[in-house]
């Protein structure tokens, strides 16, 4: 159903909507946030909190074979369950199509008409999903999408989008449907998927108390890792073992074998190295509500910008460091073989090995979190309630509330259910196989499942590989687990700076540009201590002012 809304209300929120912020999952990758986002901070809107949030009802029908914690680490499984249970009582659908606007994972499939897993999703859902699938400036779709006054029954809005923060409640106020009638409190048992869901991601859904819409969320699968080609230095008889900076540099320049198109860093390490060194994730919150930036720690900054510079001055980095970007250091120089190690999320861990089921032996390790002179280090984590979008009901499909979000729960089943298996991987027999208990998909076919559904509804993350074996399994839940004990996040997180909003982006970049320039040598620290010094009297006063005031509110 269309819904025709005043282009002045909702454009200026959504103009600059991105194709994606963290666009992961155990599939595959397409899009991502910088896990050291420099500069101004990350804070975002959105979170109202209040006592109208959904309650958190866990899904039981299935044991981990090695439990997380909601400050720990998530649930990790060696084998998908050999009977799944089913979590939904048949089509939640009512026959008549649900319109969608999406990104697809990657590569967009087959179009509904020569898709059979599309087709029988359809089935599955009792009403026929008409996705409009957008995998390539996702920002000018929605932007004129929402310009032309005309939103399917659903939309997924990528959320991490800085140009959208300032006006983020104002277009979910404008154009998305009150959930909380549906939703709030008790209401939400209805939809058990949905409420598998933990609460503090439904606090970014919300907004002057309303619920807007479901969120995926991604919490702890938010946090990002220094991962290595395991094999591949295992095959090469290289220890990984980094107990402190000098360790980490020795690793480095073991794995640079320049002669055969071989490097250790396939992108700049800087956020590894900056919870080497000890510097926060953005913003330290202090004991009197004051907020301390990441920037004004100048000598943790500095040890972490030397090391770099060392690192690269001893060849370490990949020749293609400052242009391949956190995807192409992953697909191209990890996947490849030409960077040994890269940083990226914990979704990126299960993406690769799904990636590179044709690559005998392929196995990631992660490095640990240690101190630039041993002990821990602070390393960045996931934010309990980081959401990768947000997905709402347009206003004018009110009338078919219930069944639309009868089909977002079944999209949001969780693992260990026949929903999950058939959501993720599509038909057996067709677009995957069992082995044992596990899926092994099927490389001509299984494209044709990554529809974009998992950004229109998802259940929580879990640590899941098909096919590895349970210590491997168990080594990546340790790595979250040791993460979980010492790492850090934004204490801004879900709240508003209109200064950040309005400068944050183009200072982020004069810092990491910067800061490029200083490891090549083409800068000197005191280049850096300029540019910085200036915003922290400039816009940086402004916005640290703005988050503190936003701090004492949210109290």
């Amino acid at each position: 159903m269309a819904s025709h809304v005043s282009r002045r209300a909702v454009l200026g929120g959504i103009a600059a909507a991105g194709a994606g912020a963290v666009v992961l999952s155990s599939c595959g990758t397409s899009g991502s946030a910088d896990p050291n986002p420099t500069g101004s901070g990350s804070g975002t809107t959105g979170g109202s909190g209040g006592s109208g949030l959904p309650h958190h009802i866990p899904f039981t029908g299935v044991t981990a074979d090695f439990p997380g914690s909601p400050d720990g680490a998530l649930d990790a499984f060696a084998n998908y369950p050999t009977d799944p249970v089913a979590i939904t009582d048949g089509a939640p659908g009512d026959g008549n199509p649900i319109t969608a606007l999406t990104s697809p994972q990657g590569t967009v499939p087959a179009p509904m008409g020569d898709n059979p897993f599309w087709q029988e999703l359809n089935t599955r859902l009792g009403s026929q999903m008409d996705l409009t699938l957008v995998n390539t400036d996702y920002d000018s779709k929605l932007a004129t999408t929402v310009a032309g006054g005309d939103l399917p029954d659903l939309v997924s809005v990528p959320y991490n989008t800085p140009a959208r923060r300032a006006d983020k409640a104002g277009m979910f106020n404008a154009v998305a449907l009150d959930l909380s009638e549906y939703l709030a409190g008790d209401k939400i048992e209805a939809y058990p998927a949905l409420a598998n869901i933990p609460t503090p991601a439904w606090e970014m859904a919300s907004f002057d108390g309303v619920v807007r819409a479901v969120p995926i969320h991604r919490g702890l699968a938010s946090s990002f890792y220094m991962m290595v080609r395991q094999d591949i230095c295992d095959e090469q008889g290289i220890e990984v073992d980094v107990t402190d900076y000098e360790s980490l540099l020795d690793l480095c320049v073991a794995m640079t074998r320049p002669e055969e198109n071989q490097f250790a860093l396939a992108r700049n390490p800087m956020s590894y190295l900056k919870g080497m060194f000890r510097v926060p994730v953005t913003w330290e919150l202090n004991d009197d509500g004051t907020l301390t930036h990441e920037l004004e720690f100048r000598d943790e900054y500095h040890g972490a910008l030397n090391a770099a510079k060392e690192l690269y001055d001893a060849g370490t980095f990949h020749p293609d460091w400052t242009t391949s970007g956190i995807q192409g250091a992953l697909h191209d120089g990890f996947y490849g073989g030409s960077g040994l190690m890269t940083i990226h999320s914990h979704l990126a861990i299960t993406a690769a090995y799904a990636a590179n089921t044709d690559v005998e032996g392929f196995k990631v390790g992660v490095l640990g979190f240690p101190g630039h002179d041993g002990g821990d280090g602070t390393p960045r984590r996931g934010h309990p309630k980081e959401v990768h979008s947000l997905c709402f009901i347009n206003n004018d499909s009110a009338d078919r509330a219930e069944t639309i979000l009868g089909v977002l729960n079944m999209l949001a089943a969780p693992f260990g259910t026949s929903e999950y298996l058939f959501n993720k991987f599509g038909r057996e027999g067709e677009e995957h196989s069992l082995n044992g208990s596990n899926p092994v998909v099927n490389e001509d076919s299984v494209n044709n499942v990554r529809l974009g559904q998992q950004y229109l509804a998802d259940g929580p993350q879990v640590v899941y590989m098909p096919g590895r074996e349970a210590d491997e399994v168990q080594a990546v839940h340790d790595a979250q687990a040791q993460l979980g004990a010492i790492g850090v996040y934004d204490p801004t997180f879900g709240l508003t700076s209109e200064t950040e909003d309005a400068t944050g982006a183009n200072f982020s970049t004069s810092l990491s540009d910067m800061e490029n320039e200083v490891i090549q040598g083409r800068r000197s620290i005191a280049d850096w201590d300029a540019l910085v010094d200036g915003w922290l009297a400039g816009d940086g006063a402004t916005i640290k002012a703005e988050y503190e005031e936003a701090l004492a509110n949210s109290q």
